[in-house]
Formats: C-alpha cells, sequence, structure tokens
C-alpha cells in the first residue's frame, strides 16, 4: 500500500491520477477484473476514467438508470458490495441490465471523499459472483483513502498553476495599462527630460507610481512624481486619477505647489477617492536671469540637484502624506537652480530597500549621481536604476530634467 501511495501521489495531473488508480485498483484489490471512477459535479456524475470498457459500461447504465451501487455510495455517503447482480434487488433496474450487458456479477463501491468532501466514488467490478470479500473491502477502503488524497492534492496543483498563469496574465495587462496611462513628456524647450518608470520584478505588484510635466499657461514648467500605496490594479487606478486632478487643478489654478498639493487632497477627499500616497511638486521658473524651483512634497523624498560632480538635496518641508487628513496644509520651499544643473526627482523605490534604511539609499544616490555626467539624462537615469534598484521590489519612477547654461 505504501508504494501504491508513492505511485498515486507522484502524479500531478488529475486526468493522471485518475487513470493510474484505476489501473492499480486492479492489481491491488484483491477480486477486481475492472475499474471506473465517479467524479461528483454540481450538475452530474461522471466517469473521467476506466481501466476497461466494461467498466465504463456499467457506469453509464447506473447513469442511465439512476441506480447502482456506485451511485448510492456517492449519495449516501457509504461503501456497497454487491454479490450477484443476478439476484440483486436493491436497484433492480441497474442490477439485470448491467448483468445482461457486462457479464458483470459482483461489485464493490467506495466513495472517495477528503476531510467531508465528496469527490465521488470507486467502483470495482469482477465477473465472478462473492468475488469481494472482507480482504478486498478492508484493502479497498485503505486504497481509496489514499487515492482521495493524491486526487485532492493534483486537482489542488492544477488550480494553483491555473490561478498563477492567469494571475500573471492579468499582472502584465495592469503593467501595460499603467504604462499607458503615464503619456510622453511634453516639449519642454529650453529644457532637456527624460523620465523612466521600471515595474517591479514581480509583475504581478503593479504599483501606483507616476510621474508627469507640464509646461503651465504662465510658461512655468510643472514636474511631480507621486506614488500611490499599493501593489495592485486599486494602487494604478487611484494613481490615474490623482494624476488627472492635479493637471487640471495645475492648469486652472496659478498656485505655488504647496497649494496645489493642499487642493489635490481636499478635491480627492471630495470625490471620495481612499488613497494613501507621497507626491512631490515643482515649478520651475525664470527669474532675474536665473532659474529658482519651487517645491512642495506631501511625505515624498526630496529632488536631487545635479550640478558637475557636486550633487544636494534640494530643500523642503516634511509635509503628511496625501489621505491622511484632507485639510493639511503643505508648504512651499524656494531654491536657485544654477544653469546648466540637473534636477532629478524620483520614487522611493529607487532608494527604499528591504534590511537597510532609507538615508542609506539616498547617500548612494547621492554619491553615484556625482560621479556621473549630468547631461546625458538616459545614461544617468539608466545607470542609476541598474546600479541601486537593479532587481526592484517595489516601482521605480525617475524624472530628470536639464536647465540650459547661462549662455542658452
Amino acid at each position: 500500500m505504501a508504494e501504491v501511495a508513492r505511485a498515486l501521489q507522484a502524479e500531478t495531473d488529475p486526468q493522471h491520477t485518475l487513470q493510474r488508480m484505476v489501473d492499480l485498483a486492479v492489481t491491488t484489490v484483491t477480486g477486481c477484473d475492472y475499474a471506473a471512477v465517479s467524479l461528483f459535479a454540481p450538475d452530474r456524475i461522471y466517469t473521467p476514467a476506466a481501466s476497461h470498457d466494461v467498466a465504463r459500461q456499467v457506469d453509464l447504465i447506473q447513469y442511465d438508470t439512476d441506480q447502482g451501487p456506485c451511485l448510492s455510495a456517492i449519495r449516501d455517503r457509504d461503501m456497497y458490495v454487491t454479490g450477484d447482480l443476478r439476484t440483486e434487488d436493491r436497484w433492480p433496474a441497474f442490477a439485470t441490465r448491467a448483468a445482461e450487458a457486462s457479464g458483470v456479477r459482483s461489485m464493490l463501491s467506495l466513495r472517495l471523499f477528503v476531510e467531508g468532501d465528496n469527490l465521488g466514488a470507486l467502483n470495482m467490478c469482477s465477473k465472478r459472483p462473492d468475488a469481494f470479500d472482507d480482504l478486498s473491502i478492508a484493502i479497498g477502503r485503505l486504497f481509496v483513502a489514499h487515492a482521495a488524497i493524491a486526487l485532492s492534492a493534483a486537482t489542488e496543483n492544477q488550480l494553483s498553476e491555473h490561478r498563477a498563469d492567469r494571475f500573471q496574465a492579468q499582472a502584465g495587462i495592469a503593467v501595460q495599462l499603467q504604462r499607458s496611462m503615464i503619456t510622453a513628456l511634453p516639449d519642454m524647450a529650453p529644457f532637456t527630460a527624460v523620465a523612466r518608470y521600471v515595474p517591479a520584478v514581480a509583475a504581478a505588484e503593479v504599483g501606483g507610481d507616476w510621474y508627469d510635466a507640464l509646461v503651465l499657461p504662465s510658461g512655468d514648467l510643472l514636474l511631480v512624481v507621486g506614488d500611490v500605496t499599493g501593489h495592485d490594479i486599486a494602487a494604478a487606478t487611484g494613481m490615474t486619477q490623482a494624476r488627472s486632478t492635479l493637471r487640471a487643478l495645475a492648469v486652472s489654478y496659478d498656485e505655488p505647489p504647496g497649494a496645489l498639493l493642499t487642493r489635490l487632497d481636499e478635491t480627492l477627499g471630495y470625490l471620495g477617492e481612499e488613497l494613501i500616497g507621497t507626491c512631490a511638486v515643482v515649478r520651475v521658473a525664470h527669474r532675474d536671469g536665473g532659474w529658482i524651483a519651487q517645491v512642495a512634497t506631501a511625505g515624498h523624498p526630496p529632488p536631487l540637484l545635479i550640478r558637475g560632480d557636486s550633487t544636494a538635496y534640494v530643500d523642503i518641508s516634511q509635509d503628511v502624506l496625501l489621505g491622511v487628513t484632507r485639510s493639511a496644509t503643505r508648504r512651499t520651499t524656494e531654491s536657485t537652480l544654477p544653469p546648466g544643473s540637473t534636477l532629478l526627482l524620483y520614487t522611493d523605490g529607487l532608494v527604499e530597500h528591504r534590511n537597510s534604511e532609507i538615508t542609506d539609499g539616498m547617500n548612494a544616490l547621492r554619491a553615484l549621481a556625482a560621479t556621473m555626467p549630468a547631461d546625458d539624462l538616459g545614461a544617468l537615469c539608466d545607470t542609476l536604476v541598474s546600479r541601486l534598484a537593479p532587481h526592484p521590489t517595489d516601482d521605480v519612477c525617475l524624472l530628470a530634467v536639464h536647465l540650459p547654461d547661462a549662455t542658452a
């Protein structure tokens, strides 16, 4: 029986398990000439596997007459032994017809179940009367116990594989959906800009990271990166709502970034959006022959300013995340941007990693950026991702903008 159990459990496909079950029943259970398995479904009982057409024929007669030992074993959750179908009176319509059509004389039917879950029944037949004795029944009971466990495991394994395949397909669609939500950067001349979106290694964990850039009616440049918490479709759609709302507010209201973030939080609350997230907004303006940056954040890491081999984080006000309290005020800080410098906005997937502090990642980002030419924005972003987050467990967004030099 140990060898039988190993043979049954070796099959990982339910259909293969069923066929192995009926084949082994013939060689294992004393008196068994033919075997078939009947499975229970909400709308029918059917035979997915049989060792011989004789056993399948007997099952079909049971289904056609709606009576027989196999059906009774399933319905009554019990075992049934038939000594001779020619004299059997419990299922008269079935017994007479089965004996004449198939030549079967005796039968043993045992239900298949796991922890009360009724899977079906194993139907064993013999052309000899009284072929199944006490030893046959004892072996049969042990056999179906192993068979039911093996069938349940194989079925669950197949369902898990189907779920995984379906989940991966849905995740791929989600990533493509998120990519389609993040539009291409507009023409921002005389500025040059590059953006990158890198999904987490586990594609199923589609997140709520986004970047955006637009030229305001005033001619100023607005730069945004954000991260809605969560790793699912809800996070991606929440990101879309936040991004679209902020765009509309920025065009409609000529306000500093802090006021825009406050208005964004209030608007999302009014619309019933139950999202939590971080965001950094930078408004770049021309003033007195140079450039200034107005910066506001909602729980987001500060932008990095790169100038040659010198790097520094822009001073920001540490304000509360979006969605925590709708009435929170976000403050705007102002910094001078040197001509020819590069401003880098990013999400925490670039600098925050398991088993390390976010400050360690920010220090590594600052040090690495100082060693790279900042005028090649594509190479800058790609190198930062490959070195700091080669296998990201969280989505990564980067937005790099290079300011024109003093003569431009």
